[in-house]
């Protein structure tokens, strides 16, 4: 996996084989996964703005 991004304990990683986001937490845990870049960097953007809380109100995953 690629990470793009680092956030305290979290990243923001891409997996190649398998076309995914994924954020995850220092244990490797996934927290949220999405196969559209643009939605990824939006949810990774609040989630590091809200202090690595996710609000997936209303979200389809």
């Amino acid at each position: 996996m690629e990470v793009i991004d680092c956030y305290e304990d979290f990243e923001l990683v891409f997996d190649a084989e398998k076309h995914v986001f994924y954020i995850i937490d220092a244990a490797g845990a996934e927290l949220y996964a999405t196969t559209d870049r643009v939605k990824a960097e939006a949810v990774w953007e609040e989630f590091c703005d809200n202090d690595g809380e996710l609000n997936l109100d209303g979200d389809d995953l």
